[in-house]
């Protein structure tokens, strides 16, 4: 009787334990957002954060398309991938139908920055060009410890290529912008293609290089193993002061992720 109380006891306590452990380690979405931005990580200045409502404002009443950006501490269990995905479904960023949403989020405490686009916008901001936008604007900024400034800059960036694309001005600063994000190569960019066509011109010039070899053994059969280059998965109401409320959105797990 006394070892089977036991036995009972012991399994309530182990599953009040991996209960409470399931409970600490799920990860928790803001609820509702609290503007355009909305900075649980306390990171954006007051200037910076206005300046970014401001901008998300006029994008939404010139194109449709919405922008949320979203500080977080961490996205832990979760990736950042997962973490932008899921928070962009729950909140619907983008109006219903043209899925013309993005979402700039930032976990603070795990240095990392995604930014995940809806269907309607992965042809105007493509993998490459979120991951550009990451490394060579946002990133560069979060290394000095300029966060506040990282994700104004990194929103005007994404505002901008928007903007462009639809033929309206926003920032005024859209062509610059667009003409620096496009001819921004990173450094990966710059590789692959050395690679590319220091193999194309070695597979052109082998049998002038090697004629002996070509002659005793013949021309053999090549194959090439190429692998794409992008963002993807990894390298995703009302509000006060004009915000009007996402519209049912869904995001195409597009974009890109970084870190600093």
């Amino acid at each position: 009787m006394i070892r089977r109380r036991f036995i009972i006891v012991t399994g309530i306590a182990a599953a009040l334990v991996i209960a409470a452990a399931g409970f600490l380690s799920a990860q928790s979405y803001p609820a509702r957002p609290q503007g355009y931005v909305t900075d649980t990580a306390r990171v954006f200045s007051a200037a910076d954060r206005q300046a970014v409502e401001q901008l998300a404002y006029q994008l939404e009443q010139r194109t449709t398309a919405q922008l949320a950006v979203v500080t977080v501490p961490s996205t832990r269990p979760e990736s950042i991938d997962e973490y932008a995905n899921k928070l962009f479904e729950k909140w619907g960023i983008g109006q219903k139908g043209k899925d013309n949403g993005v979402l700039l989020l930032m976990a603070m405490n795990d240095r990392q920055v995604r930014i995940e686009t809806g269907y309607g916008l992965e042809g105007v901001i493509t993998d490459l060009l979120a991951g550009r936008i990451i490394q060579t604007i946002m990133v560069p900024r979060f290394k000095a410890s300029e966060y506040s400034a990282g994700l104004r800059e990194g929103a005007v960036a994404v505002v901008s290529l928007i903007a462009k694309d639809a033929g309206v001005t926003i920032t005024g600063k859209e062509s610059a912008v667009y003409d620096r994000v496009h001819s921004g190569s990173t450094k990966a960019d710059k590789i692959i293609v050395l690679i590319f066509f220091l193999i194309f011109f070695l597979s052109l010039f082998s049998p002038l290089l090697f004629p002996k070899h070509y002659r005793k053994y013949g021309r053999r059969r090549s194959y090439w193993y190429g692998g794409g280059y992008g963002g993807g998965g990894s390298y995703g109401g009302g509000f006060g002061g004009g915000f009007g409320g996402f519209g049912g959105g869904m995001s195409g797990g597009g974009g890109a992720s970084g870190g600093w």
